[in-house]
């Protein structure tokens, strides 16, 4: 029942967030080529984007490919195709993964240069981040939706009608659990949408972001008021999320 009422949050969702792999900057001469290497090792599929982007974040090449368990993925940069001296930055996106694991696939970046035998190879790490600002106040908004879904629920009750909960923001300011003008402005001061599921008494609440730079994860609330964060490329998000610690 949980992960149903995720998934239907989820289908007004954009795409998954994505979890970065980082593989580091360097300077491309005339005399080198870049190759990016990625594998999944499974279970699962996971769908990723190899990206080659300059010093100021531009997109130099980028391809997408989904791959099954043990499959890989290659994207090559050569001095051809950008000024020798360019600062040059690799990463690897996970978009989506069947299961968590998958969204952490394998991925390496080889420089090559030119009559020199030995290629040197850079391992992706995971980009762990605290908290943004942005995250932070995702995070806020849901514990505030959390007791006021509590409120909302013990209201009915103590009238005597079947409890429930509201099933959106706007409910909860009609009830004057929460300020009028609350849901108004709440993604463009967050960076993150936010969607409610209610099915009798369950409810859901997830704050996904509204593009990269909204923050790194998802994040949601049920009736427990536990604040869970979620693997940015998992869709839907599993039930079973961790707790955040933050």
């Amino acid at each position: 029942m949980r992960v149903a009422i995720v998934a239907a949050i989820l289908a007004y969702s954009s795409a998954a967030a994505g979890l970065t792999i980082d593989l580091g900057q360097f300077t491309l001469s005339h005399q080198q080529a870049a190759q990016i290497n990625v594998f999944n090792p499974g279970p699962g599929f996971v769908k990723v984007r190899l990206v080659f982007s300059d010093g100021n974040g531009n997109t130099l090449i980028e391809h997408d490919e989904t791959l099954q368990n043990g499959n890989g993925a290659t994207l090559n940069l050569g001095s051809n195709s950008v000024p020798a001296g360019t600062q040059v930055r690799a990463s690897v996106i996970a978009l989506a993964a069947e299961q968590g694991t998958s969204c952490r696939p394998d991925a390496t970046l080889q420089v090559i240069t030119k009559g020199v035998s030995v290629s040197s190879i850079t391992r992706g790490t995971v980009r762990q981040v605290p908290l943004n600002a942005n995250e932070d106040a995702a995070t806020h908004a849901l514990r505030t939706i959390a007791k006021a879904q509590g409120l909302f629920y013990d209201g009915k009750r103590a009238r005597g009608e079947a409890p429930s909960y509201a099933k959106s923001i706007e409910e909860l300011e009609q009830a004057g659990i929460l300020p009028k003008c609350y849901g108004r402005d709440l993604e463009s001061s967050t960076g993150y949408s936010f969607r409610f599921a209610v099915v009798t008494l369950i409810y859901s609440a997830i704050a996904f972001r509204i593009n990269p730079r909204s923050g790194d994860r998802a994040f949601f609330v049920d009736e427990t008021g536990v604040i869970r964060v979620t693997d940015p490329c998992m869709d839907p998000p599993p039930a079973n999320s961790g707790p955040l610690n933050n």
